[in-house]
């Protein structure tokens, strides 16, 4: 025992350097042999608004049609990557692999703010990039593409990290705050200024989860509250305030919200309210589960990581409230703020969540899912070092382990990477046939995805077929270019599902000089010209 307590530091940095590295390479061995097999037209935002702004020479094509545009993301990341390698997988898994550093980094350093010693921080944040492999979706948000959701944790941790060097921990006793204080104050300013360009998500996931649990820690706080006692944090929070407004401001002169954006946190009716239509317990547990058939064996490894994911996620929407009742009772400032901020961010998405079509997809709750596996694990660790309820923490210890290994092997089970992606499948009849310009109906089918797959070979742009047999160009994810009649091509193609064959047989079928099956229901309609011309339907 006396050798145990002598090395324990040391026992502890090499697990906690372990866990950390062990993560690290999970991930990417799942971005360089895993990835492809489940890569899908989300994917490619990043890559493709970086390719816009490569060819365009503006950081904002004005030509793009972007889904949204997210100015302070990873899209100066993959500029300079697309600039070396071009348009292709390999640019996605190098830009993927710089934003997984990133990441990881910025979990280190929160952890470590929050009065972590380094073996425990390294221990935390390995756990964390591992829980983020626990399913598709969560894969896809975090290690596939980098979006709203896995930024706002990104801007959370340094912002954390700065805000404990701020007026606001320094000035706690009203005897002024020293210059370094207050440059790191404007630092996180100018930090929100740049994040909340972003956009109205950013708004509701990030800034008033950051800038609400400040000041309600200051009113759960028994002392009265006063303007003379409280100058600095006014101050404080005013300043914080007019750099988030200042972001969003300036995303709405320069960079206009898009239709896809508007329409995420546009409000359903209320007979269509997550309530009424879909539990939200369930899809918080298939956040990290994944959905199931229905026919998978409880003692399969499917079945034994579907049931261990369940109860992690459980655990994680259980342990924050426990964290929340013991509050006062929680010496750790930076721990208060954390649980303050998770549970604001609980309430303001699901404020937006629960009653906007941001519920169609259960993926929007990944970054309040992440928050809540950072919560629980904080508080766990702190729980069990201050040596209150031990009994019931402890048994915590093993469940985090053997979650983490189950996601582990998860992505170790994934499909080898060659050949499992039905628009690898479709890349290879392009090839064979001669085909590199074509249409989809579908987003979904090969649009963008054959794009970087292809690492720009072949070019596949959306389209809408409509039940009348019209159709036109789809402005999402797309660029006028791609509906251009190119030199040289002779043959372009139109990929249609059983939907479409019925809607447009007779009015775009009917001109088609080839047909090629695919799959019973998806079909590669062949023509011996393009069917634009000047965006305008030519049949």
């Amino acid at each position: 025992m006396n050798l145990l307590e002598k090395h324990k530091k040391i026992i502890g940095s090499v697990i906690g350097a372990a866990v950390f590295v062990l993560s690290i390479l999970v991930v990417l061995f799942y971005l360089y042999k895993r990835c492809r097999g489940e890569f899908n037209a989300d994917f490619t935002d990043t890559i493709l608004w970086a390719d816009a702004a490569v060819r365009s020479g503006k950081y904002c094509d004005p030509d793009y049609w972007y889904a949204y545009f997210l100015p302070f993301s990873g899209i100066p990341i993959m500029i300079p990557i697309v600039k070396i390698f071009g348009l292709s997988y390999f640019s996605h898994q190098l830009g993927m692999t710089v934003f997984l550093f990133i990441f990881a980094a910025s979990l280190f350093i929160f952890f470590k703010a929050c009065d972590c010693s380094v073996w425990e921080a390294l221990t935390l944040s390995g756990l964390t990039v591992i829980f983020m492999c626990a399913s598709q979706v969560t894969r896809m948000i975090f290690y596939g593409h980098i979006i709203h959701y896995s930024l706002v944790i990104v801007f959370m941790c340094i912002s954390f990290c700065f805000l404990k060097k701020s007026t606001l921990f320094e000035d706690t006793a009203g005897g002024g705050a020293s210059k370094k204080a207050k440059i790191y104050t404007v630092i996180i300013a100018i930090w929100l200024m740049l994040c909340c360009t972003n956009g109205m998500a950013t708004l509701i996931l990030y800034f008033a989860p950051f800038v609400g649990c400040i000041i309600l820690e200051r009113f759960i706080d028994k002392r009265p509250i006063t303007y003379s006692g409280d100058r600095s944090l006014i101050h404080t929070v005013a300043i914080f305030a007019a750099g988030g407004l200042a972001g969003y401001i300036i995303k709405m002169i320069f960079f206009a919200s898009s239709e896809y954006e508007n329409s995420i946190t546009a409000l359903l009716p209320a007979d269509g309210w997550v309530w009424k239509q879909s539990p939200f317990l369930l899809e918080w547990i298939k956040v990290l589960t994944g959905d199931s058939t229905g026919d998978v064996q409880m003692m399969t490894f499917d079945g034994i990581r579907i049931l261990g994911m369940y109860f992690m996620a459980l655990v994680i929407l259980i342990v924050p409230i426990f964290a929340l009742i013991s509050y006062r009772k929680i010496e750790s400032r930076m721990l208060r703020l954390t649980i303050l901020y998770y549970w604001l961010m609980f309430a303001t998405t699901m404020l937006t969540y629960s009653v906007s079509y941001a519920l169609v997809s259960n993926w929007r709750l990944a970054g309040l899912v992440c928050a809540a596996v950072m919560t629980t694990l904080l508080y766990t660790l702190y729980m069990i070092k201050s040596r209150r309820n031990v009994r019931w923490f402890m048994p915590l210890i093993p469940v985090f382990a053997v979650c983490a290994l189950l996601c582990m092997l998860s992505v170790k089970n994934l499909p080898s990477a060659i050949n499992t992606n039905e628009t690898d499948q479709l890349i290879e009849i392009y090839k064979a046939n001669g085909l590199t310009r074509g249409y989809a109906s579908s987003f979904w089918n090969s649009t963008n995805s054959a794009n970087v797959l292809s690492d720009g070979e072949i070019t596949v742009s959306p389209i809408f077929i409509y039940p009348d047999g019209s159709y036109e160009v789809r402005k999402y994810q797309s660029e006028p270019s791609g509906y251009e009649d190119v030199p040289g091509v002779e043959r372009y193609f139109v990929v249609v599902d059983s939907n479409d064959i019925e809607y447009a047989s007779d009015t775009l079928g009917a001109h088609k000089v080839d047909e090629i099956k695919f799959q019973d229901n998806l079909y590669i309609w062949v023509f011996d010209r393009n069917i634009f011309d000047n965006l305008e339907p030519v049949f």
